[in-house]
C-alpha cells in the first residue's frame, strides 16, 4: 500500500492504533470478566475513541482546505462516510441471516421493527441522536463524526474571518451549559473534536487571531475536564500533542501509518467479524488463559485488517474517488487557505 506524497504519518500512526485499541477492547467486553494485567489494559482501550475524535477534528479543517464551498465540503464528506458505513451494515445482515439458516435464532443484534427505525439506522440517526438502538456497538460515535460535520458545514456558511470565533462560542456553549442538561447530545463530545481544530489553528494560523486560538484550547480542556473523565482528558491531550510534535519533527513512512487508510474500515466491520462471527469460537479455556487469550485475539484482528483492506480497495476509496468525480473540477491546491487562515 503506496502513501501519497506529504501524507501525516503521526496522524495515520495514530488513527490505526486507535482502531485497534477499541478492536482489543470489544473483544473482551462480550466475556465474562477475569481479573488479570491483559484484560485490564483492553477494558481502558476504549479511549481509543477520544483520540479519533481529536484526529477528526484536524483532520476537518485539511479536508475544508480542498473544497471550496459548504455543498462540496459536505458532498465528500457523505461519500467517506455512509458507502462503507452501508456496507458494514449490510454484512450484520448477512450475519444474522447466516445464524437464523443455521440456528434458527438472531443473538446478533435486534432488527428494526418500523420503517423508521430502519431509516434511522440507515441514515445513521439512532442512538444518541434518537432513542433506536444501534446494530453495531459502534455506530453511536459514527452520528456523533456525522453532526461534527454537520455543525462544521453550517459554520463554513460564515464568512472565513467569523469561523474560528463560531467554534469559540459553540465550545463555550458546552462549557458553560453542561450537555446532560439541553437537549444536544452532541455538545458532550463537541470538545474533543474541537481540540482538534485548535490543534490545526494553532500551526496553520500564521495570520489569524492567535488570541482566539489559545482561548478555543483552554476552552476545549476545560470542558473535557468538566465532563469529569481524566482518562479521555489525558488522551485527547496526548493526541493533540502528538500531532503537534509532527510538525517540528515529522514521523517517517512506516509500516504501521500506511495501514492508517484502513482504520475506518477495521472500525466498522470488527464487531461483526471478532464479536457476532468469531466470538463463539473464543471458548471458556481460550478466555481465561492469558496467553491464549491474546493469540486469538490477534488472529481475529489479523482477519479483520485483510478484510478491511479489501473494503477500502473496493467500497471505501471507490466511494470517495466517486464523490470527487461528482464534483465539476478539482480545487486548486491552494484553495480555500482562507478557509484555514482565517483572513481574505
Amino acid at each position: 500500500m503506496n502513501k501519497p506524497a506529504g501524507r501525516n504519518n503521526t496522524i495515520d500512526l495514530l488513527r490505526f492504533f486507535a482502531a485497534c485499541a477499541v478492536v482489543f477492547f470489544h473483544q473482551q467486553a462480550y466475556i465474562e470478566y477475569k481479573d488479570n494485567w491483559y484484560r485490564n489494559i483492553c477494558g481502558m482501550l476504549w479511549l481509543g475513541v477520544p483520540a479519533f475524535f481529536v484526529i477528526s477534528g484536524y483532520c476537518i479543517l485539511i479536508a475544508v482546505k480542498h473544497t471550496r464551498s459548504p455543498n462540496e465540503f459536505i458532498t465528500r464528506r457523505f461519500f467517506r462516510i455512509f458507502p462503507a458505513y452501508w456496507f458494514s451494515v449490510v454484512l450484520i445482515l448477512a450475519i444474522i441471516a447466516g445464524k437464523l439458516l443455521i440456528n434458527h435464532i438472531n443473538d446478533v443484534a435486534a432488527l428494526p421493527k418500523t420503517p423508521l427505525h430502519a431509516m434511522a439506522i440507515i441514515t445513521l440517526f439512532t442512538s444518541p441522536v434518537t432513542h433506536f438502538k444501534t446494530i453495531n456497538w459502534v455506530y453511536w460515535s459514527l452520528s456523533c463524526e456525522v453532526c461534527f460535520y454537520i455543525v462544521v458545514y453550517l459554520v463554513l456558511f460564515l464568512k472565513p474571518k467569523y469561523r474560528l470565533a463560531a467554534f469559540v462560542f459553540i465550545t463555550a456553549v458546552t462549557l458553560v451549559a453542561p450537555p446532560q442538561y439541553i437537549p444536544a447530545f452532541f455538545l458532550k463530545n463537541w470538545p474533543s473534536f474541537a481540540l482538534g481544530l485548535g490543534g490545526h489553528y494553532l500551526l496553520h494560523n500564521a495570520q489569524g487571531n492567535k488570541i482566539l486560538v489559545i482561548l478555543l484550547l483552554l476552552l476545549c480542556l476545560g470542558a473535557i475536564w468538566h465532563a469529569g473523565d481524566i482518562n479521555w482528558l489525558i488522551v485527547c491531550i496526548l493526541t493533540c500533542l502528538a500531532i503537534i510534535a509532527n510538525s517540528i519533527r515529522p514521523l517517517p513512512d512506516n509500516f504501521f501509518s500506511r495501514l492508517g487508510d484502513l482504520s475506518y474500515s477495521i472500525y466498522l466491520i470488527h464487531v461483526p467479524i471478532c464479536v457476532y462471527m468469531l466470538g463463539r469460537l473464543k471458548t471458556v479455556q481460550i478466555q481465561n488463559n492469558v496467553a491464549l487469550n491474546i493469540a486469538f485475539d490477534c488472529i481475529t484482528l489479523s482477519i479483520t485488517i485483510a478484510s478491511a483492506a479489501l473494503i477500502f480497495k473496493y467500497i471505501e476509496k471507490p466511494a470517495i474517488n466517486f464523490g470527487k468525480k461528482l464534483l465539476l473540477k478539482p480545487a486548486p491546491d491552494n484553495a480555500n487557505n482562507t478557509v484555514i487562515d482565517g483572513v481574505k
